[in-house]
C-alpha cells in the first residue's frame, strides 16, 4: 500500500484494553511505520494501557478512561464527528470499543468479523489485518529503546 499524491495515509487502530494484547500491538504499528512511508497513526487506547506505549515514536494517542466510560464516549463522539481516516483497524471485540467503533470513521475499515481467526494466535490475528489492506510483510519489533524512560533509568543508576 502507497499514499497516493505524497499524501499521508491516515490510519486509526482501535485497541482498547489487555496490556497483553496491547504488547502485540506494537509490531504492527512497526510494520505499518515501515510498509507505508507516510502515514499518519492514530491509536484509541485505555487510560492504563496508555502508561505502557505512551513514548512509542510517531503515534498520536486517544486515550479512554474505562472508569469514566461515558465521558470518554462523549468527548470521542465530538472528536470524530468531523476526522475522518483512510483505514480504520478496529482490532477488539468488546462493547465498548463497539460504541467508540460506530463513532470513528474510515474509509476502509477492517474489524474481526472481515479476517479468519481459525486455530490462529492473537499475533497472527493481528497480522491479518494487515493482509487485508496489502501488507505481507511482518516486522517483529517491539520499539523497546523508544518505551524506556531513559530519565528515569538514570536516576536509579
Amino acid at each position: 500500500m502507497n499514499s497516493k499524491n505524497n499524501t499521508s495515509i491516515s490510519i486509526c487502530i482501535l485497541r482498547l484494553s489487555s496490556i497483553g494484547d496491547i504488547t502485540h500491538i506494537i509490531p504492527i504499528i512497526s510494520t505499518l511505520q515501515k510498509s507505508i512511508i507516510d502515514c499518519d497513526i492514530t491509536w484509541i487506547i485505555g487510560k492504563t494501557e496508555y502508561e505502557l506505549v505512551k513514548n512509542l515514536n510517531n503515534i498520536n494517542f486517544i486515550v479512554m478512561d474505562k472508569n469514566k466510560t461515558l465521558d470518554s464516549l462523549v468527548g470521542m463522539h465530538k472528536f470524530s464527528k468531523n476526522i475522518p481516516f483512510d483505514i480504520v483497524l478496529h482490532m477488539q471485540k468488546s462493547l465498548r470499543s463497539k460504541l467508540v467503533g460506530k463513532m470513528i470513521k474510515g474509509k476502509i475499515n477492517v474489524t474481526f468479523n472481515d479476517i479468519n481467526t481459525d486455530n490462529c494466535h492473537v499475533m497472527e490475528n493481528f497480522f491479518s489485518f494487515l493482509k487485508k489492506i496489502g501488507i505481507k510483510n511482518k516486522f517483529l519489533d517491539w520499539q523497546t529503546d523508544s518505551m524506556l524512560n531513559t530519565n528515569y533509568i538514570e536516576e536509579i543508576i
